[in-house]
């Protein structure tokens, strides 16, 4: 199981989503890839809450199986083309 640490502001900017949500929707996600464009060393994902919404996430790896999620909320298509799913 990976070491998940959900930025404040997620939840700030998305007071529906707590970090429980964010948490188990990393560690369980549908769909993760590096991104390829001027932010090279984050990544993209998608995954389901703990209420069965799919969120998209982008986070930076910080260690050995550790990851900072600065970015969390429902996911929209634009996540869900780059991610190859729509």
């Amino acid at each position: 199981m990976a070491n998940v640490i959900v930025h404040p502001r997620v939840h700030n900017r998305h007071p529906e989503i707590n970090d429980s949500d964010v948490v188990y929707a990393w560690e369980n996600f549908i769909c993760r890839t590096r991104r390829t464009d001027a932010f090279d060393d984050n990544y993209i994902a998608v995954g389901f809450d703990l209420t069965a919404r799919i969120l998209e996430m982008v986070a930076v790896q910080t260690g050995n199986d550790a990851w900072f999620v600065f970015h969390a909320m429902p996911a929209t298509p634009k996540a869900l083309i780059e991610l190859g799913l729509m």
